[in-house]
């Protein structure tokens, strides 16, 4: 072979300049919005954002990223350019880059996969309510839901955190309560609300006092505040006054006026200590007569007693009434009669 045949053949091995100047893989940049997401190429799993060499082949390359649809992307390769100019060169130089694949090349270098969100699926959680006491009006995030204790089906969605309750019950103090997600039962103890209520408490006397629990209430124009508290129907009060007997009254939880009527008076006993002359002397108390002994005079006293004429009398003697009141017990009561002295004739 000549000089010049060898060196044409050279030229004409060169002129594989696909192989030469790309080689049989190229380098791939592999990209997705949003990142991090995944995919599987030559048996291998790679995450966004990679690069990659790979050998000059067709693919297939599914994306995938937790709460996105798969997304599918093909790489394909084309004929090189300098595939051509290999042709052209000579069928050594082509047929060197068709038997190691370097006449083929990627459409393009660089992948790039835009990934949809999946449509939201809600987690669907069947949740028990109940309050104490039952029977409270539920609201949940401003929805009316229905009374305690009631069994509901909850929807959470992905943003959901928590879910507001609100608890009403007449007579009780509304309650909000947070609900954590997913959680499958909530108890809200309610606290009560108790209700003032003015009422008049008529009496005689009417200066009469009252009481509650053993407390003196206040009164007001003749009127007391009373506290009720849920399902408390009625409540019991005594009226007191000094000299007469305590009184029990029922109130009713709607009324605004009662009327105690007269209060019974407490008899007392009080002893005076008196002194008369003549010693024997007869005492008579309201007409009737009461007996002394020992200096000591004991008549039965009311508190609306003011007063209590005593009438001394003796034979022979002039009758004298005496005016004795409770204070007058602080002290002796003396009584001299005078003798009776007949006129002259």
């Amino acid at each position: 072979m000549s000089r010049l045949t060898v060196i044409a053949l050279a030229a004409a091995a060169l002129a594989g300049c696909s192989l030469i100047r790309h080689g049989t893989s190229q380098e791939v940049e592999f990209t997705s919005e949003p990142d991090q997401a995944t995919f599987v190429i030559l048996g291998r799993q790679h995450t966004t954002p990679a690069k990659l060499d790979l050998p000059k082949d067709d693919y297939r390359i599914v994306f995938s990223k937790p709460g996105y649809e798969d997304q599918e992307v093909m790489l394909t390769r084309q004929i090189s350019g300098t595939f051509i100019w290999s042709v052209v060169l000579g069928v050594v130089a082509a047929g060197i880059d068709i038997v190691t694949g370097a006449w083929k090349e990627f459409v393009t270098t660089k992948v790039h996969a835009v990934l949809v969100e999946k449509p939201e699926v809600a987690v669907e959680v069947a949740t028990i309510i109940t309050s104490e006491p039952p029977g409270a009006e539920v609201s949940i995030d401003g929805a009316s839901a229905g009374k305690t204790p009631l069994r509901v089906t909850l929807k959470w969605w992905k943003a959901d955190r928590e879910k507001t309750l609100t608890f009403r019950l007449p007579e009780y103090r509304p309650r909000t309560v947070k609900l954590p997600r997913l959680e499958p039962a909530l108890n809200a103890p309610l606290e009560e609300d108790p209700v003032t209520a003015s009422v008049v408490v008529r009496s005689m006397p009417a200066d009469a006092e009252v009481w509650l629990g053993g407390r003196r209430l206040e009164k007001k124009g003749g009127a007391v505040d009373l506290v009720w508290r849920p399902k408390q129907r009625s409540q019991i009060v005594e009226l007191k006054r000094d000299g007469y007997a305590p009184q029990k009254l029922e109130i009713a939880r709607d009324a605004r006026e009662v009327d105690a009527g007269t209060l019974a008076e407490l008899e007392q006993q009080v002893t005076f200590a008196v002194k008369l002359a003549p010693a024997e002397a007869q005492v008579e108390a309201d007409g009737a007569v009461v007996a002394v002994k020992d200096g000591r005079l004991t008549l039965p006293w009311r508190s609306s007693r003011a007063a209590a004429v005593l009438r001394v009398s003796h034979p022979g003697y002039v009758a004298q009434d005496v005016t004795v009141t409770r204070e007058s017990a602080a002290k002796a009561i003396e009584v001299r009669l005078k003798a009776f002295l007949p006129k002259a004739p």
